[in-house]
């Protein structure tokens, strides 16, 4: 009886979500599923065409999807791998921003506290977690024998323990105990295999793996090909060199 009317023959309504692609965020990919789970059908009320992008946070934001459908984006974070180290997102969501257009909505999941530029709205997922994980490692060469050292830190504010375990080829030792004060660094060392292959040192897995599996080489001399053509007396500093 009013002929209810539409001002367009079809309007869509953008949401634009932005993922922060650093590694941390690998310990949080469920409740980054669940959060865009819980968050964007209620902002999606509106009658009308829904589109979803999905873009990560590094550089100026790969695309991860493009589509109508929640459930399709939430099926490609299981696949994701976020590895980047720390870094700003501003130029991904500006691209961001530019895609959902003024009247679109824009999302920043992310794992930190953080303001969003450009009128856009934080999606924070995450909690304090323990974490210990290797932080670094040096090979030395001694009577002809190549060592190892590794330093394994607690990034936690109260002890922890791990077992560690090295492991060449298809050979893994026995796992070993280490306890840890909080913030405390220790070092770990050995020596290579007599083979001479790659090793690698195995912490007891925690949420955050990409710390918990460090892999060793052991340095080999590279053999460089050299040709000179100088006058007599630059000879003995090209033979320095």
């Amino acid at each position: 009886l009013v002929e209810p009317r539409w001002d367009r023959e079809s309007v869509v309504q953008r949401i634009v979500v932005v993922i922060d692609s650093s590694a941390s965020m690998q310990a949080f990919r469920e409740e980054a599923m669940e959060s865009l789970a819980r968050e964007i059908p209620p902002l999606a009320t509106a009658p009308r065409e829904l589109s979803l992008t999905l873009l990560e946070s590094h550089s100026e934001g790969r695309p991860l999807y493009r589509g109508e459908s929640l459930s399709e984006m939430q099926a490609i974070l299981k696949d994701w791998t976020p590895s980047h180290s720390a870094h700003s997102p501003e130029a991904a969501l500006r691209i961001a921003r530019s895609v959902a257009g003024s009247e679109g909505t824009l999302l920043f999941l992310t794992d930190r506290d953080t303001e969003v530029p450009y009128g856009g709205l934080l999606l924070a997922v995450g909690e304090p977690i323990d974490n210990v994980g290797f932080a670094g490692s040096r090979l030395e060469t001694r009577e002809a024998e190549t060592v190892w050292e590794v330093t394994v830190i607690n990034h936690n504010l109260t002890p922890q323990s791990r077992e560690w375990r090295l492991g060449a080829g298809d050979q893994v030792t026995a796992p070993r105990s280490l306890a840890l004060a909080p913030g405390e660094v220790r070092t770990l060392s050995g020596k290579f295999p007599d083979s001479g292959q790659q090793i690698r040192l195995l912490l007891a897995p925690d949420r955050f793996p990409p710390d918990d599996t460090l892999y060793l080489l052991p340095p080999s001399p590279k053999q460089i090909l050299t040709a000179q053509a100088v006058a007599p007396e630059v000879e003995p500093l090209v033979a320095s060199l």
